[in-house]
């Protein structure tokens, strides 16, 4: 029989240096980022999809009551909607969410967070890496993405300080004029 933790089937919480992660999968990511010396923060990012609201009219709906299952009026507090990325540095700009098997849940709050960011004028890279091999890709693009932003920022550095080159063939003499 299939090990099975919540929903989902054959995942195994997996602990590397005492962080407890969901599968092998999201365990396997930490120790790459981690060998490829990728900052980076586990389940600590929490974004709030939807706010939680009071619904006043008539909703009759099949619920555990006492642990039994009973069809009656619901409860009119729902609870707001938030979602946790597995790996995020939103500093780096970059949000990794190791999905082996999507569900209809998960489907509809990626969809939520993808708006919450238009709707929040925030532009993360997201990256959601199925197999071990996605993973490696992964870390290979943001690993580009972080030589490319080295770059750039000592680019930026050498032009406050004079220290840039301009090629000869770009160089223009300029003669003072004298006035008369």
């Amino acid at each position: 029989m299939a090990k099975k933790i919540g929903r989902i089937k054959n995942v195994k919480v997996t602990s590397v240096d005492g962080v407890k992660y969901r599968s092998r999968l999201e365990a396997f990511a930490s120790i790459e980022l981690r060998k490829a010396g990728i900052k980076f923060d586990y389940e600590k990012e929490k974004f709030l999809l939807m706010d939680k609201f009071t619904y006043e009219g008539v909703s009759i709906e099949k619920r555990k009551k006492k642990g039994k299952l009973v069809y009656d009026q619901a409860f009119k507090s729902i609870r707001s909607v938030t979602y946790v990325p597995d790996f995020t540095n939103l500093e780096n700009g970059w949000v990794i969410e190791v999905k082996g098997l999507k569900s209809d849940v998960f489907n509809l709050k990626w969809k939520l967070f993808k708006q919450y960011l238009v709707k929040n004028n925030l532009n993360y890279e997201l990256y959601m890496p199925g197999s071990k091999k996605q993973i490696l890709q992964t870390i290979e693009m943001i690993k580009e993405k972080i030589r490319i932003s080295e770059e750039e920022k000592e680019r930026i550095k050498k032009m406050g300080t004079g220290e840039y080159n301009i090629p000869k063939k770009n160089k223009k003499k300029y003669v003072k004029r004298s006035s008369k």
